[in-house]
């Protein structure tokens, strides 16, 4: 029989599956095989094709009771490992539109369940990267864009109104918080055609940390 070296992916060897053409041609006969008929390097042992790992059950991420009355969209990126038999490992936040969906988004990943990879019929791990959604809860762009403090210039709702697609909370300056010192500062930007944040500029805040921590979450802002 056929005895080949085992696959090796990292430091650990695993089994993997071969396609091997073979080719009996009835005027050659047995002469010279299978040393003539391996020389070609068309009829050489190659790895069987691969498909993808498809999703089976993919549940929608519980949306954090600390966003209901802000209405944001829910989303998280991600990237695991899905094993042999459809179970995910090791996943990974990507991004996600608010920092407050990271751990429902893991939460959910572990409940998730694949049809896994094969190499020919054979289930192997792999790699995939992917988005978790969360039950919609969101109201119109008007309501979101009221709901978490969003005017025109002149304090009125705006006219052309964009959809908020991922949002950074300032960061309380520190010396201030461990003081229990509150504040607040209101900035005004710009929403590009692409809807990245840009020209930042505070108008005014209670203290000058808390008008750069405002700006700096801002130019994370997407929409």
């Amino acid at each position: 029989g056929w005895t080949f070296a085992p696959a090796v992916d990292g430091e650990k060897r695993g089994a993997s599956c071969l396609d091997v053409p073979l080719t009996f041609d009835p005027k050659k006969g047995q002469k010279g095989w299978p040393a003539s008929h391996m020389t070609n390097m068309n009829n050489q042992p190659r790895p069987a094709p691969v498909t993808g790992a498809e999703p089976k059950r993919t549940p929608t991420g519980e949306y954090p009771a600390v966003l209901t009355e802000r209405k944001l969209p829910g989303s998280g990126d991600f990237a695991c490992r899905v094993d042999a038999t459809g179970r995910v490992s090791a996943p990974r936040i990507l991004g996600t539109s608010h920092a407050d969906f990271v751990l429902p988004a893991l939460a959910s990943l572990t409940k998730w369940e694949f049809t896994p990879s094969k190499q020919g019929d054979l289930a192997v791990a792999t790699e995939l990267v992917g988005e978790v959604s969360f039950d919609i809860i969101a109201g119109n762009r008007a309501e979101v864009l009221a709901a978490n403090g969003i005017t025109a210039p002149d304090s009125t709702v705006p006219e052309v109104r964009p959809q908020l697609a991922v949002v950074v909370d300032a960061v309380w300056p520190q010396e201030r918080l461990l003081r229990g010192e509150g504040g607040e500062a209101v900035v005004e930007f710009t929403v590009g055609m692409r809807g990245a944040v840009s020209e930042v500029k505070v108008r005014s805040a209670s203290q000058p940390e808390f008008g750069r921590a405002a700006a700096a979450a801002m130019a994370g802002w997407r929409f």
